[in-house]
């Protein structure tokens, strides 16, 4: 048998979740199509793409929550589940994708329902892809609070939220230093000051490629940290 990667362990991690579980999966999934439905029986097109980010932002979190309790509660057993920590880094990774593919189908049946029985126009994915040009953003937050999450037992959320702002802040602080604050008048005409400008466009040219590239790394980290937990 494979000692890194199998399968059958990983479809046994899997089966194990589903049936402890699906109970209250399943009646979260139905409680969300019926408020869905509700919410969309009128012609809102606006607010329906709103309503889409706002429940897989909902839906994001929660499945986040799961990971950490996963990982740090219910007297750590299911890290002494016989498997290695690669099958259950990739069954937290299933665990998203089955999230995310449930509110989306719950979400495009809602809308289906709509349309058929009521004319409410249908919303193409180009009206619901668009707040978000690219799905960069979400990939990189979905990785970056994963980690937050395996790292930290208490206040994962809280504390990715500051770290991500203290970042932010910081960097727009050096921005407006260079320029447009006190380097503005040195930098100006220079090779830095054309530097920084040809950097920012490049970044904003190709942001998408550039956070699906931390994603990964981020979520390489969080399978790392996952192992030391382990094997601690």
């Amino acid at each position: 048998m494979n000692n890194i990667f199998d399968f059958k362990r990983l479809g046994l991690v899997l089966k194990i979740d589903w049936i402890e579980h699906k109970k209250l999966f399943l009646i979260s999934a139905g409680l969300l199509l019926a408020a869905y439905l509700l919410l969309m029986w009128n012609d809102f097109t606006g607010d329906r793409v709103n309503l889409f980010w706002f429940g897989i932002t909902i839906f994001l979190l929660s499945y986040l929550s799961y990971v950490g309790k996963k990982i740090h509660y219910g007297k750590g057993l299911w890290l002494t589940l016989p498997a290695t920590t690669l099958e259950k880094f990739v069954a937290l990774l299933i665990y998203g994708f089955f999230y995310v593919g449930a509110f989306i189908l719950v979400y495009w049946i809602s809308v289906g329902v709509a349309y058929w029985f009521n004319n409410v126009p249908m919303v193409s994915l180009e009206e619901l892809t668009y707040p978000m040009r690219g799905f960069g953003v979400i990939t990189f937050h979905t990785a970056y609070f994963f980690l937050g999450y395996v790292l930290f037992r208490k206040y994962a959320l809280g504390i990715a939220i500051a770290v991500e702002a203290l970042v932010i802040g910081l960097f727009a602080r050096l921005l407006f230093y260079t320029i447009k604050g006190p380097l503005a008048d040195i930098n100006s005409g220079t090779r830095t000051y054309e530097t920084i400008e040809n950097i920012l466009y490049f970044l904003g040219d190709h942001y998408n490629t550039i956070l699906y590239v931390f994603s990964i790394l981020l979520f390489y980290a969080a399978y790392v940290r996952l192992k030391k937990t382990q094997i601690r």
